[in-house]
Protein backbone atom coordinates (compact mmCIF):
# COMPACT_ATOMS: atom_id res chain seq x y z
CA UNK A 1 0.00 0.00 0.00
CA UNK A 2 2.83 2.40 0.83
CA UNK A 3 4.42 1.78 -2.59
CA UNK A 4 1.18 2.77 -4.31
CA UNK A 5 0.89 5.94 -2.25
CA UNK A 6 4.49 6.90 -3.05
CA UNK A 7 3.86 6.26 -6.76
CA UNK A 8 0.71 8.43 -6.76
CA UNK A 9 2.47 11.24 -4.90
CA UNK A 10 5.41 11.02 -7.29
CA UNK A 11 3.08 11.27 -10.29
CA UNK A 12 1.30 14.25 -8.75
CA UNK A 13 4.65 15.94 -8.13
CA UNK A 14 5.71 15.27 -11.72
CA UNK A 15 2.47 16.75 -13.09
CA UNK A 16 2.82 19.81 -10.87
CA UNK A 17 6.40 20.28 -12.02
CA UNK A 18 5.27 20.04 -15.67
CA UNK A 19 2.62 22.74 -15.12
CA UNK A 20 5.19 24.94 -13.40
CA UNK A 21 7.63 24.44 -16.27
CA UNK A 22 4.99 25.37 -18.85
CA UNK A 23 4.10 28.55 -16.94
CA UNK A 24 7.78 29.46 -16.63
CA UNK A 25 8.29 28.85 -20.35
CA UNK A 26 5.32 31.03 -21.23
CA UNK A 27 6.68 33.83 -19.02
CA UNK A 28 10.16 33.59 -20.53
CA UNK A 29 8.94 33.36 -24.15
CA UNK A 30 5.49 35.00 -24.33
CA UNK A 31 5.56 35.15 -28.14
CA UNK A 32 6.09 31.41 -28.51
CA UNK A 33 3.43 30.32 -30.98
CA UNK A 34 3.78 26.70 -29.90
CA UNK A 35 2.19 27.61 -26.56
CA UNK A 36 -1.49 28.40 -26.91
CA UNK A 37 -3.88 28.81 -24.04
CA UNK A 38 -7.61 28.79 -24.55
CA UNK A 39 -9.40 30.44 -27.42
CA UNK A 40 -7.33 33.65 -27.33
CA UNK A 41 -4.08 31.83 -28.17
CA UNK A 42 -4.53 32.23 -31.92
CA UNK A 43 -5.03 36.02 -31.90
CA UNK A 44 -8.76 35.90 -32.61
CA UNK A 45 -8.55 34.39 -36.09
CA UNK A 46 -9.74 30.94 -35.08
CA UNK A 47 -12.62 29.28 -36.82
CA UNK A 48 -15.31 27.91 -34.56
CA UNK A 49 -17.48 24.98 -35.47
CA UNK A 50 -20.94 24.15 -34.24
CA UNK A 51 -21.09 21.62 -31.40
CA UNK A 52 -22.55 18.18 -32.04
CA UNK A 53 -25.93 19.13 -30.53
CA UNK A 54 -26.56 21.72 -33.27
CA UNK A 55 -26.43 25.06 -31.45
CA UNK A 56 -24.02 27.74 -32.63
CA UNK A 57 -21.30 29.05 -30.34
CA UNK A 58 -21.45 32.79 -29.58
CA UNK A 59 -18.70 34.75 -31.31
Amino acid sequence: MLKHLIAILGLALLCGAWVGFQRWLKRVDPDGRHIESGCGGCGGHCKTSAPAHGRQRPQ
